[in-house]
């Protein structure tokens, strides 16, 4: 069965699907008449597939007039080391770590254990945070241009393995260094293209990322970012933007 489809010959959608949230696991329905479960399944949800995989189960009837429903689950709120606050508590997981992992595959916890999945997900949608996308990342990494600003002083070899520690967790105060970070770009133009590029190399590699993950009928993939913006009371606001097509995504993430 294969409720999902390409738009426009890159991107996909969930078709003719109900898509319920809750926390980070996300369930989507499909009903039958767009490809959904064969009658075996509908008869005995429990029946195991030739894979050895239980059948997805079927019978809620969601809509109302009795038409039955595939159950799916999926993840549409992930950070990887290009998420300022997750590379700066010690995440060096890519995008592409990230859609290995949603597929079954073992990947590094940041205290140095493997983790893996009991089972793979349907679908899946790397969210990093939109603002200083992917710029934590450069700056502690010495062999970068931004590395020589004095702002980044700071973060330089944050994530060597020699600095990933326990005892290291008090000086990871991403608000302070964001703090500094904000005062130098407002002060140096260079700063602040050296930061607008890496953004939008890093926006680059994420929409690549999902679509050399997306596999038809079998594992979606979205190309996703988190909005995040400043209250007046100093709280933050987030919003995951979801992309449906690939052919025209913004050359970066919205921070405004």
């Amino acid at each position: 069965m294969d409720c999902r489809v390409r738009v426009q010959g890159t991107f996909r959608v969930l078709s003719g699907a109900i898509l319920v949230l809750a926390l980070a696991t996300t369930v989507i329905a499909c009903s039958e008449g767009d490809g959904g479960a064969s009658s075996n399944a509908a008869t005995d949800p429990a029946a195991p597939s030739a894979s050895g995989w239980s059948a997805p189960v079927s019978g809620y009837g969601l809509s109302g007039n009795g038409d039955e429903r595939d159950a799916y689950f999926g993840d549409l709120h992930v950070h990887t080391t290009y998420s300022m606050d997750a590379f700066q508590f010690g995440t060096l997981a890519t995008p592409d770590d990230a859609y290995r992992y949603a597929q079954g595959e073992a990947i590094k916890h940041p205290a140095g254990f493997d983790i893996q999945l009991d089972r793979p997900l349907d679908f899946y949608a790397v969210t990093d945070h939109g603002f200083y996308l992917g710029v934590m990342r450069e700056v502690a990494d010495t062999s970068t241009e931004i590395s020589k600003y004095p702002a980044s002083k700071p973060l330089h070899n944050l994530n060597a393995p020699e600095n990933l520690t326990l005892e290291s967790l008090p000086t990871r105060n991403f608000r302070a260094f964001i703090g500094g970070l904000r005062t130098a770009i407002a002060g140096s133009n260079p700063l602040k293209e050296e930061v607008q590029s890496i953004m939008r190399s890093t926006w680059e590699d994420e929409v690549l990322a999902a679509e050399r993950h997306y596999e038809p009928g079998t594992f979606t993939t979205f190309a996703a970012y988190e909005f995040s913006s400043t209250k007046e009371d100093s709280g933050s606001m987030h919003r995951h933007v979801i992309f449906r097509g690939a052919e025209n995504p913004p050359a970066v993430p919205s921070i405004v």
